[in-house]
């Protein structure tokens, strides 16, 4: 989220530009505006939890990923949603859909 603000603001995607560009205090404030939102976001998730990702779920993450065609993020969740045994995930995401074991919840 701060790469994507810093480059949103700096109209730019290259990377050693938003790294120079964060080494100036206000505009670094500025950018971590938008991570501090999702901070008191999750803050408001009662009953969740975070859990811990294991090397096991990157591996795992490589094979889902080339068998459904996801993309890297979305093979991480379902390797994880795999091994704590869960089902259901709430998402937009169509790609998802593709994943015979899980069932896609649309909001």
């Amino acid at each position: 989220m701060l790469i994507a603000k810093a480059g949103e603001l700096l109209d730019t995607d290259r990377f050693w530009k938003i790294r120079e560009e964060l080494k100036d205090k206000k505009f670094t404030e500025t950018c971590y505006g938008i991570v501090e939102e999702f901070r008191d976001y999750v803050g408001t998730l009662c009953g969740s939890r975070v859990e811990d990702v294991r090397i096991d779920d990157f591996n795992k993450s490589v094979d889902l990923g080339s068998e459904f065609g996801l993309m890297t993020t979305d093979s991480y969740h379902v390797a994880v949603m795999e091994r704590l045994g869960i089902k259901h995930i709430a998402s937009n995401d169509s790609d998802l859909e593709r994943v015979e074991f899980i069932e896609v919840w649309n909001p």
